[in-house]
């Protein structure tokens, strides 16, 4: 019969250690957790006293623009020289970064100076601005073209973007570019 033998004193000691240093590592972590989503809790109310969770959820879902509110952008394009002919006509799309809140159509797209015939585009390419409910482009350089005007293509109505059409004057090198901008009525 074999006889059983009690550990040496060397071993008692290091397995000791080993159960205070592995159980120290865990609590360590644990309150390491703890303090971190505390001192986080503290920072975002700190900075961002009005959040709740209700806008945190709804934050990256704007939904329309909002009644008044002007966006901004550009529109344009300069096709290779060897891709367009004399009176090819070329069309450039520009994207609303928000739904508007009514769709776009036609009548609501304007070149200044081309198809305003209301008034609604005021401005200048250097600061472009929109009476409510329109879209208005305003170009700032353009070559070898001629610009048609401005439209919603396909479905004659938009919530997400529309259009501008220019033709190739003599083929070869041509561009337009322009700033526009669009008001939700």
């Amino acid at each position: 019969m074999r006889r059983f033998r009690l550990p040496s004193p060397a071993l008692v000691i290091s397995m000791v250690a080993l159960a205070l240093v592995l159980g120290g590592t865990a609590v360590a972590a644990t309150q390491l957790t703890y303090l971190t989503k505390r001192t986080g809790t503290r920072l975002v109310k700190h900075l961002a006293p009005t959040l709740t969770v209700k806008a945190a959820k709804t934050a990256y879902s704007p939904g329309a623009l909002a009644s008044g509110k002007t966006v901004y952008g550009t529109i344009g394009s300069q096709p290779p020289e060897t891709g367009i002919g004399s009176g090819d006509e070329v069309g450039d799309t520009a994207s609303l970064p928000f739904p508007a809140p009514v769709a776009l159509d036609n009548a609501h797209v304007s070149v200044d100076g081309i198809d305003d015939d209301s008034g609604e585009c005021t401005g200048t390419a250097a600061a472009p601005t929109a009476a409510p409910g329109y879209a208005c482009i305003y170009v700032y350089a353009s070559e070898n073209a001629t610009v048609n005007g401005g439209y919603i293509w396909s479905t004659q109505t938009s919530k997400y973007g529309f259009q501008m059409s220019w033709d190739s004057t003599a083929g070869g090198y041509s561009f337009v570019f322009a700033n526009w901008a669009y008001t939700a009525p």
